[in-house]
């Protein structure tokens, strides 16, 4: 790692062990990014860094002896300084071929398999304007996340998918109705002004604790790609995961794509998977019928 300010070094250094985390699904130690990263720092230095980060609220501890995991406030932080370039860099080969006579459904059906493959989250489409309903796909790639090999982890997934769905539905529609404020809750307005490097440390902490981070990685506002995290999602049962969200629209036909997976989901694939697969289907939403 070369050299670096120390608020720089802590940041590649919080990168380093969510990335890994997220790979890993076990905590990181200094050792093991000294290793894995071959680093030049001793593993005294990134202790010092990781000790840092933890008296941050940014990683902690769970065991005296373990390595360290991203806190909520970690993985917050770590997405709202995720840059363009990692996202857009994710460039998927998607495609979402529809048969002639295929009609919305299937092509909602065909591409959530899409996303979910891709993903391995959960993902779900709400259209509004039309049946206003919802789909769902992937519940066999959540279940291969270790997160869900805890029994109790699993029944609060299940219930909410099935007992508060009409919940989570109104949420995608919340969305698509621009009810959240965005000027207020939505700290991460954009890449392109660079608000984020000119902002001071103190007024970072605050932001990072905002209800939604927003990455608007497209020119039209309605196609942001929004992320929430933990208990932000508003269910208790599902405070452990994170729910990343896009809209898309043809006409009057207007949907929220979305992403559920455990908190520890890869974001950058999660969001650029998204990102790519809400561009395919405007394209096949002009080819089909609604029937």
């Amino acid at each position: 790692m070369r050299y670096l300010d120390s608020k720089k070094r802590e940041e590649e250094m919080l990168n380093l062990v969510v990335e890994s985390y997220i790979k890993e699904s076990k905590p990181i130690s200094s050792c093991y990014l000294c290793e894995k990263f071959n680093l030049s720092f001793s593993t005294a230095t990134i202790r010092n860094i990781l000790e840092s980060l933890e008296k941050k609220g940014l990683l902690s501890h769970i065991h005296i002896s373990s390595g360290r995991v991203p806190t909520k406030k970690g993985f917050r932080y770590y997405v709202a300084h995720l840059k363009e370039e990692e996202i857009l860099k994710e460039e998927l080969n998607i495609k979402i071929e529809i048969g002639m006579g295929e009609n919305i459904e299937e092509l909602f059906y065909r591409t959530l398999d899409v996303l979910a493959q891709i993903s391995k989250c959960i993902s779900l489409v709400a259209i509004s304007g039309w049946k206003k309903k919802m789909f769902l796909r992937g519940m066999r790639f959540i279940l291969e996340q270790p997160e869900f090999e805890n029994i109790n982890r699993l029944r609060s997934l299940f219930y909410t998918l099935e007992v508060k769905i009409d919940d989570l539905q109104e949420l995608l529609f919340n969305y698509l109705d621009k009810k959240w404020d965005w000027e207020e809750k939505v700290s991460f307005a954009s890449w392109k002004n660079k608000r984020l490097q000119r902002q001071k440390e103190d007024k970072e902490d605050k932001e990072t604790s905002s209800l939604v981070i927003s990455l608007p990685l497209s020119k039209r506002e309605f196609c942001r790609v929004s992320i929430l995290i933990g208990d932000d999602i508003g269910f208790e049962e599902i405070s452990d995961c994170s729910l990343v969200i896009s809209g898309f629209q043809r006409d009057d036909l207007r949907g929220s794509l979305a992403l559920l997976g455990p908190m520890r989901m890869d974001y950058i694939k999660a969001i650029s998977s998204l990102f790519f697969v809400r561009q395919r289907l405007e394209e096949s939403l002009r080819r089909c019928s609604r029937i």
